[in-house]
């Protein structure tokens, strides 16, 4: 993006342009995903010499909010919204894949983890649920399924008929 001079210690990630969305209107802008700041690169108009000059706006990693270890950047089909500390901001991408591919590098950006990482500790915390709620450790039923080659499905299907109550027929 124009003149805009990365850290030594600095490294795009994703990089592209957008429309972002302000109070004033809808604004064409550059978007710079580095492994430190979030940088929005626009143009102002300099009104001493009627020149466009390039306008840069970065936000630290840091200044994203987070929810239950979850970053506030929402994707809703080409628009994104970022939720920093001090205002909200909304990307529009051209199209839906490029608008994904951005929320998962944000994401991985300020979680430190990538998607797969992610979707195992869901899975750890769903395992654990279940382990809490019946009273015994499911990754040892899966295991011993598994190592005897039985049918998981089957064996869990009956397990939770058994935990059922009967029906008398009529």
């Amino acid at each position: 993006m124009k003149n805009y001079q990365l850290l030594p210690n600095e490294v795009v990630r994703f990089q592209t342009q957008i429309t972002l969305q302000t109070e004033k209107g809808d604004i064409p802008a550059g978007l710079i995903l580095t492994n430190l700041n979030f940088i929005f690169v626009t143009e102002r108009k300099n009104f001493l010499w009627f020149k466009r000059k390039p306008f840069h706006a970065a936000y630290a990693k840091e200044l994203v909010k987070v929810d239950k270890d979850a970053p506030q950047i929402k994707q809703t089909g080409t628009s994104v919204k970022i939720c920093f500390s001090d205002k909200d901001r909304t990307l529009v991408f051209n199209d839906k894949k490029e608008a994904r591919d951005f929320v998962i590098n944000a994401w991985e950006l300020v979680t430190g983890k990538n998607t797969f990482e992610r979707s195992i500790d869901k899975l750890k915390q769903a395992l654990d649920c279940i382990d809490d709620v019946l009273k015994f450790d499911i990754r040892d039923i899966i295991k011993s399924a598994l190592d005897s080659r039985v049918n998981l499905g089957n064996s869990i299907g009956e397990f939770v008929a058994n935990l059922l109550p009967n029906k008398k027929d009529d």
